[in-house]
C-alpha cells in the first residue's frame, strides 16, 4: 500500500511529539512492507514555494520549501501557491491513502482539496489547532480558553500585523474555521489519541461527535526501567525529573515554584532535561532555580533519560495534552508521575501517579509533600505502573493498517471540494480597499510631515543667517579682546622687569642678613661651648656631693636598723610581761566566778532557812511579830548581798573587757611598757589585788 503522511514539520527539521510520532509510524509501516511517503512543511525560507524531495532513513520525504510560519502566523488561512504545488505532487504520486497529521504550515483547505481529488483521507487531531488559531487555546494573557468559537475572544487574542484591521482579522478567522471544518467533514476517518481529546473537541467542532474515533498512540520508543519495583527504595533527597521541550505551556516553571514552596526544599533534587527555544524563558527558569537543588541537563535523546537517576517524573502541563509521549517514557522507565489534570494526563495516569489542578502551584507542592511525608506512597505508585507499554507500536500499526484498508475499500462518495473563491476574492478586495485607505492616510500624513519639514528648513535657514551675523559680531569682539591682551602683555613685561629689579635688591639684602646671621651664630656657638664647660664642672661637683650624701644615708640606715633591732627586743619583752599579766587576770576572773558560786549556795541556804522559819512561825504564832521583824531584816540583808554580788560580777566583766582592749592596743603599739604600767596602776585597788 502506498501511504502518504502529511505533517507540518518533520525530523530533523523539528523534533516534537507529532513529528516524532509521524517518523515512528512511517518507519514501522515501511518495515511492514508498505511504500511510505512523507509530505511536510519546511523550516527553509524561500520567496516562492517549491518542493524538495529525497530519501531519509529509507523514507521518501518531500518538503514544501517556503511554507514556514511561526505558530502565531495563522494567516493567510488559504495559500493557493501551496495548493497548486501539493495538487501537482499528488497527481504525480497517486497515493492509496493520505494520513494528515497536521496542516498548520501548509494551507487550511488541505484536507478538503485532497479529499476532492478522490484520495481516501485519515486525519489525526493531535492538538487543538482545529478549534484555535493559536493551536493550544491558551490566550495572550496565558489563561486557558474554554469559550465557544462563536464567543471566543480570537479577534483580540491572535497575532496580527500593525496594518490589519478588526474587519480583516475577523474575515480571516471565519475563512480559516470554515475551511478547517469543511476539511474535517470531508475526511474518511477522524482519529484522536484519547477520550479527553475527543470530549474537548466535541464541545466546539461542527462535526458529528461519533466521527471522532479514539486510537491511542503507539509508544515510539522502547526504554528500559531503571530498577524493578521490588528493588526500588525510598531515598533522600527525592529526585524529581522533567524532560521535553521547555516551553511555558509545558509548565517546568511551575515545578520550580512548587519546590520553593516546600517546607524543606533541600529534601528534593530537580533534574530538568531538555532545552528552551526561547532564551527569555530559559533565563526565567534559571532565575527560579537560583539557590535551589536544580540541575539542567541540556538537550537529550529518549535513551539519555534513563541515564539520569530519578524517583518521580513531573509533567505540570498547562495546555490540553492529547496523549503525552513523556508519560509513556516515564512508565517504561518505571517512574511514578505527578501530572496536571488538564487533557489526557489525568485520564491516563491511573493509580501510578498523583494529579493536581493545572496551574495551581500550591496543589503541586502538596502532592510532592505527600511523597516526602509518606515513604510508602512512592512504593505503592511504583507497583501500579503497567508492566508492558500500554499501547505497543506494533499493535498501533496493525490498527492503522485496518483503518487504511477500510478507507481504501470504502465506496464513500467524495465530492470535489473547491474553496469558495468568491468569498476569498471579496475578502481580498476588502483587504485591498483597507490597504489603499491606509496608504492614502499614510500619504496625507507624509504630505503633512513634508510641509512641516519645509517650514522647519526655512526656520533653520533664518537661524543660520542670524548665526552668521552673530558670528561676525563675536569675531570683532574677539579681535578687540586680542589687542587688549597684547597691551596687557606689554604692561606685564614692564611690571616683570620692575619686579625683577626689586627681587634682586631683596636678594642682596637677604645675603647681607645671612652674613650677619652667620656671625651671630659663631658668637652664640662660643657662648654655648663655655656654658657646656660650666655644666661639666657643675656635674663633677654634683657627683662628689652625691657620694657624700650617699655615705651619710648609709650610716643613717645602719643606725635605723640598730634601733629597729632594739625596738624588736623591747617589744618581745613587753609582750612576755603582757602575757603574764593576762594569765594573772584570767586567774582572778576564775576566783571571782568561784566566789559567785559560793554566794549562790549561801543564797540557797538562806532560802531554806526562810522556809524553816516560816514553818516555825506556823508552829509558834505567839512569836509571829518578832519573827516577821527578823524575817524582814533577813530579807533586807539578802537583797543587799545580792546587789553586792551583781555589782562585783559587773566589775569583773568590765575589767576583763578593758584588759582585752588594752592588750589589743599593747600588741599594736611600740611603746608597750607605758601601757602595762598604766594598767597596773588601774588594778592596784582592793578588788584588783
Amino acid at each position: 500500500m502506498k501511504i502518504l503522511q502529511v505533517v507540518h514539520r518533520f525530523p530533523p527539521d523539528r523534533m516534537a511529539g507529532t513529528e516524532l510520532y509521524t517518523l515512528a509510524i512511517s518507519r514501522g509501516l515501511l518495515d511492514r512492507g508498505h511504500q511510505c511517503h512523507v509530505l511536510a512543511g519546511s523550516g527553509q525560507p524561500r520567496r516562492r514555494v517549491t518542493l524538495a524531495s529525497g530519501f531519509e532513513n529509507g523514507i521518501h520525504v518531500t518538503r514544501v520549501v517556503g511554507s514556514i510560519r511561526r505558530a502565531e502566523d495563522w494567516f493567510p488561512a488559504y495559500d493557493p501557491e501551496i495548493e497548486d504545488c501539493v495538487r501537482a505532487y499528488l497527481d504525480d504520486l497517486k497515493p492509496d491513502v493520505i494520513h494528515v497529521q497536521h496542516w498548520v504550515t501548509l494551507t487550511a483547505n488541505l484536507i478538503a482539496f485532497c479529499s476532492g481529488m478522490g484520495f481516501p483521507i485519515v486525519v489525526t487531531l493531535h492538538d487543538l489547532a482545529a478549534i484555535c488559531p493559536r493551536m493550544d487555546r491558551i490566550r495572550f494573557d496565558k489563561v486557558f480558553c474554554t469559550d465557544p468559537l462563536s464567543t471566543a475572544p480570537c479577534l483580540i487574542c491572535v497575532h496580527r500585523e500593525p496594518w490589519q484591521t478588526d474587519h480583516e482579522v475577523q474575515g480571516e478567522l471565519a475563512l480559516r474555521q470554515q475551511m478547517v471544518e469543511e476539511g474535517l467533514r470531508s475526511a474518511d476517518r477522524l482519529l484522536v489519541p484519547s477520550r479527553a481529546q475527543k470530549d474537548f473537541l466535541g464541545l466546539f467542532l461542527d462535526v458529528e461527535a461519533d466521527r471522532l474515533e479514539v486510537l491511542p498512540h503507539g509508544t515510539p520508543h522502547d526504554l528500559k526501567a531503571q530498577r524493578a519495583p521490588e528493588e526500588a527504595t525510598r531515598r533522600t533527597p527525592l529526585r524529581l525529573g522533567h524532560w521535553g521541550h521547555f516551553m511555558w505551556q509545558k509548565g517546568p516553571h511551575l515545578l520550580l515554584q512548587a519546590v520553593r514552596k516546600l517546607s524543606d526544599p533541600s529534601a528534593v533534587e530537580v533534574h530538568l532535561i531538555g532545552e528552551a527555544g526561547d532564551p527569555v524563558y530559559r533565563q526565567e527558569l534559571e532565575a527560579l532555580a537560583e539557590n535551589l537543588p536544580v540541575t539542567f541537563h541540556g538537550s537529550f535523546t529518549p535513551e539519555d533519560i534513563g541515564a539520569v537517576d530519578l524517583d518521580v517524573a513531573v509533567f505540570p502541563s498547562l495546555c490540553h495534552e492529547s496523549h503525552s509521549f513523556v508519560l509513556d517514557e516515564a512508565f517504561q522507565l518505571g517512574l511514578p508521575v505527578i501530572v496536571s489534570d488538564r487533557g489526557a494526563l489525568g485520564e491516563r495516569v491511573g493509580p501510578a501517579g498523583l494529579v493536581f489542578s493545572a496551574g495551581v502551584v500550591e496543589d503541586l507542592a502538596a502532592q510532592i509533600e505527600k511523597l516526602l511525608i509518606d515513604p510508602t506512597l512512592l512504593e505503592q505508585l511504583r507497583r501500579a505502573i503497567p508492566g508492558d507499554p500500554p499501547h505497543p507500536m506494533s499493535e498501533h500499526l496493525v490498527a492503522l493498517e485496518r483503518i487504511y484498508q477500510g478507507v481504501t475499500s470504502s465506496k464513500r462518495q467524495r465530492s470535489v471540494s473547491q474553496p469558495d473563491y468568491l468569498q476569498i476574492l471579496i475578502l481580498r478586495q476588502q483587504e485591498l480597499a483597507e490597504r489603499e485607505a491606509a496608504i492614502q492616510q499614510e500619504q496625507l500624513r507624509f504630505q503633512e510631515l513634508h510641509s512641516r519639514t519645509r517650514e522647519y528648513q526655512a526656520r533653520l535657514e533664518r537661524d543660520l543667517e542670524q548665526g552668521k551675523a552673530d558670528y561676525q559680531q563675536l569675531l570683532g569682539e574677539a579681535r578687540e579682546y586680542q589687542a587688549q591682551l597684547k597691551r596687557d602683555l606689554e604692561q606685564g613685561k614692564a611690571d616683570y622687569q620692575q619686579l625683577l629689579g626689586e627681587a634682586r635688591e631683596y636678594q642682596a639684602r637677604l645675603e647681607r642678613d645671612l652674613e650677619q646671621a652667620k656671625a651671630d651664630y659663631q658668637q652664640l656657638l662660643g657662648e654655648a661651648r663655655e656654658y657646656q664647660a660650666q655644666l661639666k664642672r657643675d656635674l663633677e661637683q654634683g657627683k662628689a656631693d652625691y657620694q657624700q650624701l650617699l655615705g651619710e644615708a648609709r650610716e643613717y640606715q645602719a643606725r635605723l636598723e640598730r634601733d629597729l633591732e632594739q625596738a624588736k627586743a623591747d617589744y618581745q619583752q613587753l609582750l612576755g610581761e603582757a602575757r603574764e599579766y593576762q594569765a594573772r587576770l584570767e586567774r582572778d576572773l576564775e576566783q571571782a566566778q568561784e566566789h559567785r558560786i559560793r554566794l549562790e549556795r549561801e543564797l540557797a541556804e538562806a532560802q531554806e532557812h526562810r522556809i524553816r522559819l516560816e514553818r516555825e512561825l506556823a508552829e509558834a504564832r505567839e512569836y509571829r511579830i518578832r519573827l516577821e521583824r527578823e524575817l524582814a531584816e533577813a530579807n533586807a540583808s539578802h537583797n543587799q548581798l545580792d546587789t553586792d554580788l551583781q555589782q562585783q560580777i559587773k566589775n569583773v566583766s568590765q575589767e576583763r573587757d578593758q584588759l582585752k582592749q588594752a592588750l589589743d592596743r599593747l600588741l599594736s603599739h611600740s611603746v608597750v611598757k607605758l601601757y602595762l604600767r598604766a594598767w597596773a596602776r588601774l588594778f592596784e585597788g582592793p578588788e584588783g589585788r
